[in-house]
């Protein structure tokens, strides 16, 4: 952002404020957060980020930008403000699974770079029974039709991690006190197949 890195987690960082929200219930639960995007002791981004987990198994993502106090260029980057990492038997290179996407393209050299609505990672997460094939499981991501610039990019790899990456070919700007809303859809599902 801003010429500036935030992936070493060192000078700049994301800074938790305070929360916002904290419901639960039967049907869903939902926590929420104000966090603050800061070069070394200046806010760049203020962050509002909310997860709904509901008793489907579906979390609803919804995150919001706001410049604070100057213009905010989110600069090309291949990584997004959400990824899943999935666990390593599920992976392609690892454990022999797949990565598929809306227009039916398979994995990393199909899919990275291409916009999709969702993107899903599936693969084998337990032995079958008596010696038949093995138990899938996957994650499903959603880009939101509402969120600019969808359907969006994606960056994924082979060893386990996708993200649907926002601004991979272009870069964004913010206005002091402009405002950018992204949410995405996630879903885990039991079998091979994606939750379209």
């Amino acid at each position: 952002m801003n010429g500036e890195k935030f992936w070493a987690d060192r000078d700049n960082r994301c800074v938790h404020q305070w929360l916002l929200k904290l419901e639960s219930g039967v049907e869903q639960g939902t926590v929420a957060s104000l966090n603050h995007w800061m070069v070394g002791t200046a806010p760049l981004l203020d962050e509002t980020r909310e997860f709904t987990l509901r008793a489907d198994g579906t979390l609803g993502v919804t995150l919001e930008f706001t410049a604070h106090d100057r213009a905010v260029t989110l600069g090309v980057t291949k990584f997004g403000f959400l990824a899943v990492r999935v666990a390593r038997p599920i992976g392609v290179a690892a454990g022999g699974g797949k990565i598929t996407d809306t227009a039916g393209r398979v994995n990393e050299k199909a899919i990275y770079g291409q916009r999709s609505a969702w993107c899903d990672y599936s693969g084998p997460v337990a032995p079958g029974k008596d010696g038949g094939p093995d138990v899938w499981a996957g994650v499903t991501i959603h880009d939101d039709p509402a969120n600019p610039r969808h359907p969006t990019p994606w960056m994924c790899r082979e060893d386990g991690w996708f993200s649907p990456a926002f601004n991979m070919t272009e870069p964004f700007t913010l206005k002091p006190g402009e405002k950018l809303a992204l949410r995405y859809h996630v879903i885990a599902h039991d079998g091979a197949e994606p939750v379209a």
